[in-house]
């Protein structure tokens, strides 16, 4: 499957979250990994070898973990007393801490569509990152939902920053998320292509 998207010219990418998944598909040639977990120094040196980024996931277990949020899309108790748990062992979370303070490039992606987090959630899987110390402040967070996330997908010359001759797809939002990534949850305007949308 990976050969053959690079003979379309396609990228590809691979939900991979434990040690064995994840070295195998990097061996293998993927591109990218979804979620990614437990990884042995080894793995990492092959991921920083490879130049393969990884793509964050944290907001399923934040959304799911929220009792109200998560019952309100039908989320299970059994679940949530599961992610509850899971977010609050930080541990859990090692390998990709790991991996990003190495020098892995960790791009934003919230698993939008999983149960209970709908495509709007942002700031819950920023935030996270910076609990857990993938990110070692606001700005970092940012970074990887903008010009990281942007270089994943190959935009770079037309998106995740703000210069002439680049899109100016952009949002503008109450308060400052370098202080408070709360911030992002409170868009004001948004604009496309340098153009306010209604």
């Amino acid at each position: 499957v990976i050969d053959e998207a690079h003979r379309n010219g396609l990228p590809i990418t691979a939900h991979a979250t434990y040690e064995e998944c994840i070295r195998r598909v990097v061996s293998f040639g993927i591109d990218c990994v979804e979620h990614a977990g437990s990884m042995s120094d080894e793995t990492i040196e092959l991921l920083l070898q490879r130049q393969v980024p990884i793509v964050s996931t944290f907001a399923a277990y934040v959304m799911q973990a929220d009792a109200d949020n998560a019952r309100r899309y039908g989320i299970p108790e059994w679940k949530i007393a599961e992610r509850q748990r899971q977010i609050a062992d930080p541990g859990r979370f090692a390998g990709v801490v790991k991996a990003a303070k190495a020098g892995v490039p960790i791009a934003f992606g919230p698993d939008s569509g999983s149960p209970a987090v709908p495509h709007s959630v942002v700031a819950p899987e920023l935030q996270f990152m910076l609990k857990i110390g993938l990110v070692a402040d606001n700005y970092g967070a940012l970074h990887t939902a903008t010009s990281v996330a942007a270089k994943l997908n190959r935009l770079e010359s037309k998106l995740g920053t703000l210069e002439p001759g680049k899109w100016a797809d952009l949002i503008v939002v109450e308060g400052n998320p370098l202080d408070d990534l709360a911030a992002l949850t409170q868009v004001r305007m948004t604009f496309k292509g340098g153009r306010r949308m209604v």
